[in-house]
């Protein structure tokens, strides 16, 4: 599923470097072919094998950098080949990226692998493949088939049954390197023509790159520099994988070979065929196989002259000895697989002798250019007849009935399993396999039937589990990957073996063991242990091991009287004094973080273990009930892993439709693989959940990544079909300056979105709230350095265009001036919040880097106005998708340094640069080049112009946001960040009317200039469209709030967030009717009747608020 993408993948490389070729020097933006790389790699990601993953990677980036130095050296420049690099390698970025749902959390897991360290570069070397395997390339068989099980006899004449024949050191499957025979000639071929090809390059590279491989195959000491040169690689024990490269490059070069041999139909290789290389190659093929078959008929008939030879060779190879009986057999099975290497050799020659042949090469059908004749259906025929005969006996068929029967035993053990998990215990089970047995219900099987078991097999098994089955019984299959059963019926007696909850044994033996009782016998003999713990149980005591003493301690200490615990493990609060009971170290230091040690206090208050009830039990959540007699630890038999959070509260049941109050308790591993919390006395309800930040990360980054490659779709698209015209009628303009940036606006708000899901979870509450009031305070001042200037230099310079440098150099001018105004009254605001000790130092901090990036995204909302006013809507829109993907990706990354909510007021420094820049370059391009220009006359006009703008936008601002500013100082923090996970949607929401109305606008201020009857009918149709998309939206909001909190911010949210979005919404039609009405007046130059209306809406407003948020917070 992974290795089939790597031709595609190299096939992209190829094109792309071509086309750069094709165009010498000049530019090349290879959109179209980046895109389905980067989706190739991405589902190549997905596929789930890491192994392949690296190599195939490895080899795109030699195979690019080979092409790479070739173009340069073709175009003699190097800015070409530097460029399409970084186009490569946005194309592998991004591939990663799409795939890195699967690839970040898999990371995670093999950073915990127990392969990392566990085998030395001479242990990885020697399990490739030894030099006799060369044969396998020619002759597939040599060494024996799993799958033959008989052989025809040459002196009786019959077939002979045998159990098995298979004497190789490889596992068969993973020795697979058999081709088929022509196609290595046609390789050949390649490779002997190669001076005379013009494709002389890559077939030397492919030539390379299948060397190479075969000597990675064949543990060289090339295979060092992987081992020793690239991190994590030390994890892939298996150097023969590099057989897949190989296998490409094969298939490539015998493709190369095709083409050259069919030069011979056109006459391009010349008159002299005789003494060509190719030519001579062809007659020694036919020779050894003509004679290869002769000899291999003499033995058929006559095949006793021939076995002492066989004999003697049996006698001399001890490992042939295993799969034969005698000379006589090696010789008949072998005579098998000669025959058809030699046949297959022979059948080759044929088809390389026959290309020359006219009647072969008169053409069957065409296909643009590729041209079908005579010889290549042969050829394709023979190599089907060769695989075939290979690969035919190890594909068998069953009948898919099988899939349907369970044997007795395991429905013996599906009833058991569901009976102890309806008594909240659920249990495992693991097999004995004496001497002399055979692999009793192998590893991985029982979880098809649903049963758990502790055996598995699997490339990526956590160090810890391994370390944790190694203190029961040695794990020698751990280089097979597995997780083995018990093979000594002493250690059936281990107390991890109880620990682990394995309640039942599968055997084909007998267990002479008084803890284990018969259960079952039929097919299979299953066991009952009787010692075996509850999987859920609570102990008051616990002990610190350190990570190199804790082998030696779970050998030797008693899981139903202690807990150990590991170093690393977050321990409860030292100052609680009950946390303090029952914690001993086996060490004589003691972490300072760490509960003291009070044995005799511990001893006074024991009690003896206590089950737990398991309420539910899923993959991904575990409700665990328990009565703590004492303070204690509740221990979960599951493995720890980062990513599981555990949440404490009442066993009452949740009233009122409100989920119980939960506190989150730090989990600790335990006893070196499982999971424990700190409890106090008392009846208890705990929540196990696995919500990793990996997979959170990972979600996050396909998301992005997919949103990048639209972008890049559609950027192709529009540069591809769209053509900007003087001439285009009105119709197109304010589609294109409304639908284009109305699209790309809400896949900015679906980019902060996502973005929003990762970092509410990150953040939680109290700190997102705390982040969303910095936000708003800053909107506040950001409203009165704007001071409306933005609409009015739109409206200005729509009109008059010749004068677009004057109005946005004095509208720059006067909002440095607004913003040094402002810097005082922020200082002055934030002082009076801090006299009333709501303003924390981090809050603080976020405002001054807000200020800072205010001044920046004011410039850049000049340059805005200004392509509103060309009409040029696309240009804006497109930068803010740009800043909106560069503010989110930067904010993660601050999230995950722990910078908080304080590094992404930083990040949006960056982002606002990224901006300004952007704009101020493309209005440069493709509207003027500005200059300073300052008229004072011009800036007291639109200073009192604006003026009724800035404080209808203000009013309007403090009439829907000063909640966020009152709820702060009455309820908190952490009620703010419950609010603004409900505000997200709404601030989604609106930017419909806010597109609609900018791309109405400009045709409105004409109307009103021209035809007040067309402006009244614009007005009552934009009503009646937008209110058609609100109302449905508000009244579909009571059913589906819950699920929309919970997809934003998880349950952290609710249900507070939720109630506050199902009240809040209703709002949004009314916002939507004020949007067009505000700038139908603004068209008309009466702005200032708007003043009066939001003077009452906003009084209002202030008055109940300060009323009801006391009573009802956020409600």
């Amino acid at each position: 599923a992974a290795a089939a993408w790597l031709p595609l993948l190299l096939a992209v490389i190829e094109i792309m470097v071509r086309k750069q070729e094709a165009k010498g020097t000049g530019p090349f933006v290879p959109i179209v072919y980046v895109i389905p790389g980067a989706a190739a790699l991405g589902i190549h990601v997905l596929a789930g094998h890491p192994e392949i993953l690296v190599y195939t990677l490895l080899v795109m980036a030699a195979y690019a950098l080979i092409r790479l130095l070739l173009l340069w050296r073709r175009v003699g420049s190097w800015r070409p080949a530097l460029r399409l690099g970084l186009w490569l390698g946005l194309m592998v970025g991004l591939g990663l990226g799409l795939g890195s749902v699967q690839l970040i959390p898999l990371l995670e897991l093999v950073t915990r692998n127990f392969r990392e360290g566990s085998v030395t570069y001479y242990d990885v070397v020697g399990w490739a493949f030894p030099t006799r395997q060369i044969l396998t390339f020619l002759i597939p068989d040599f060494f024996g088939n799993p799958a033959h099980h008989g052989y025809w006899d040459l002196v009786s004449r019959r077939w002979v049954p045998v159990d098995r024949i298979f004497w190789g050191i490889k596992n068969y499957v993973e020795a697979g390197s058999y081709v088929g025979i022509l196609p290595l000639l046609l390789a050949l071929v390649a490779l002997l023509g190669s001076r005379r090809s013009p494709h002389r390059r890559h077939i030397w590279l492919f030539g390379g790159l299948a060397l190479a491989s075969l000597l990675f195959v064949f543990g060289t000491p090339l295979y060092a520099l992987l081992y020793y040169g690239l991190p994590g690689i030390k994890q892939l024990h298996s150097p023969f994988r590099w057989v897949f490269p190989y296998t490409l490059s094969v298939s490539v070069l015998a493709g190369f070979g095709v083409g050259r041999l069919g030069n011979w139909e056109t006459g391009k290789l010349g008159k002299h065929l005789p003494n060509l290389p190719i030519y001579q190659f062809t007659r020694i093929t036919l020779a050894v196989g003509f004679a290869l078959l002769g000899a291999l008929v003499v033995i058929f008939f006559a095949p006793e002259p021939f076995i002492p030879l066989a004999d003697r060779l049996l006698a001399a190879v001890e490992a042939a000895q295993q799969a034969f009986s005698s000379g006589r057999m090696l010789l008949s099975y072998e005579w098998r697989n000669l025959f058809i290497f030699a046949l297959m050799l022979t059948a080759g020659g044929i088809v390389l002798r026959v290309s020359r042949c006219p009647f072969a090469n008169l053409p069957i059908c065409q296909f643009a250019d590729l041209q079908i004749s005579v010889w290549k259906i042969l050829a394709v025929v023979v190599v089907a007849l060769d695989l075939l005969l290979f690969g035919w006996s190890f594909n068998p068929a069953a009948d898919p009935a099988w899939l349907a029967f369970t044997p007795p035993s395991i429905e013996f053990l599906q009833a058991r399993a569901e009976e102890a998990l309806a008594a909240g215990s659920p249990w495992r089970l693991t097999t004995y396999q004496p001497p002399g047995s055979t692999k009793t219900l192998n590893a991985n099987i029982p979880w098809l039937h649903g049963l758990q078991d502790v055996r598995g097999y699997d490339s990526i098994i956590p160090a810890q589990y391994a370390a944790y089955m190694e203190a029961i019984e040695g794990q020698g299959e751990l280089l097979y990957n597995r997780i083995a059963p018990i093979y000594d019926a002493a250690h059936l007696s281990s107390p991890l073996l109880d620990l682990l909850g394995v309640r039942y044994v599968a055997t084909e033996g007998e267990i002479a063991n008084p803890d284990y009782q018969p259960v079952y016998e039929g097919e299979i003999r299953i066991y009952e242990n009787t010692d075996a713990l509850p999987r859920a149980f609570a102990l008051p005591a616990a002990e610190i091991v350190a990570e190199e003493d804790l082998p030696a301690r779970l050998r030797t200490f008693d899981p139903r009287q202690i807990v150990l615990l590991q170093p690393d493990s977050q321990f409860p609060n030292p100052q609680s004094t009950a946390s303090k009971i029952g914690l001993c170290s086996a060490r004589t230091t003691v972490r300072a973080s760490a509960p003291d040690c009070d044995p005799a206090r511990a001893r006074s208050l024991t009690w003896p273990l206590q089950p737990a009830h398991i309420v539910a039990y899923g993959s991904n959540e575990v409700l665990v009930d328990v009565e703590m007699p004492g303070p204690g630890w509740l221990l979960l038999a599951d493995s720890y892993f980062p990513g599981w959070k555990a949440y404490r509260s009442n066993l009452q049941p949740a009233t009122d439709n409100l989920q119980p109050d939960e506190t989150e308790l730090p989990i600790v591993r335990a006893d070196g693989n499982f999971r424990a919390v700190y409890l106090p006395a008392g009846a208890h309800r705990v929540r196990f959940k696995y919500t990793p930040m990996s997979f959170k990360l990972g979600l996050y980054g396909s998301f992005m990544a997919g949103v990048v490659l639209l972008l890049l779709a559609l950027y192709w698209l529009w540069t591809r079909f769209y053509r900007e015209s003087e001439d285009d009628p009105t119709v197109k303009r304010v589609a294109k300056n409304s639908l284009l940036p109305m699209g790309l606006q809400l896949l900015n708000r679906l980019i902060d979105f996502a973005f929003a899901m990762l970092m509410l979870r990150i953040l939680a509450p109290e700190q997102a709230g705390r982040y969303y009031f910095a936000v708003a305070f800053i909107g506040y001042f950001d409203i009165l350095v704007r001071f409306g200037l933005g609409t009015l230099l739109t409206r200005e310079v729509a009109k008059e265009r010749a004068e677009a440098n004057r109005y946005l150099s004095t509208v720059t001018v006067l909002r440095g001036l607004l913003w040094l105004l402002s810097l005082p009254l922020m200082t002055l605001a934030v002082l009076v919040y801090a006299f009333f000790g709501q303003m924390t130092p981090d809050i603080v901090a976020a405002i001054a880097l807000f200020a800072l990036s205010m001044l920046l995204s004011n410039l850049a909302d000049g340059f805005s106005a200004v392509f509103y006013a060309y009409e040029k809507m696309e240009y804006p829109a497109a930068i803010a998708t740009v800043t909106a993907l560069t503010r989110v990706s930067l904010g993660v990354l601050v999230l995950l340094l722990g910078w908080g909510f304080v590094g992404l007021a930083g990040v949006s420094i960056v982002a606002n640069i990224v901006s300004a820049t952007a704009l101020g370059w493309l209005m440069t391009r493709h509207c003027f080049r500005p200059h300073a220009e300052w008229d004072r006359a011009t800036g007291r006009w639109m200073m009192r112009t604006s003026f009724p703008l800035m404080i209808n936008l203000l009013l309007a601002t403090i009439f829907f946001r000063i909640d966020v500013l009152l709820l702060k100082p009455l309820k908190g923090d952490t009620v703010v960040g419950y609010y603004s996970a409900a505000l997200k949607y709404v601030d989604g929401l609106l930017i419909i009317p806010q597109y609609f109305t900018q791309a109405i606008f400009p045709l409105m201020s004409r109307y009103a200039a021209s035809s007040r009857e067309s402006l009244l009918r614009a007005y009552t149709l934009s009503l009646r469209l937008l209110l058609i998309v609100a109302l449905p939206i508000a009244a579909a909001m009571p059913f589906i709030g819950e699920g929309l909190i919970m997809l934003l911010g998880g349950a952290e949210y609710l249900p507070h967030s939720k109630i506050a979005l199902q009240l809040i919404i209703w709002f949004l039609p009314f916002s939507f009717v004020n949007s067009v009405t505000q700038y139908v007046l603004i068209a008309i130059d009466q702005q200032r009747f708007l003043t009066k209306a939001f003077l009452v809406g906003v009084t209002f407003n202030i008055v109940a608020n300060l009323i009801f948020i006391p009573l009802f917070s956020y409600r």
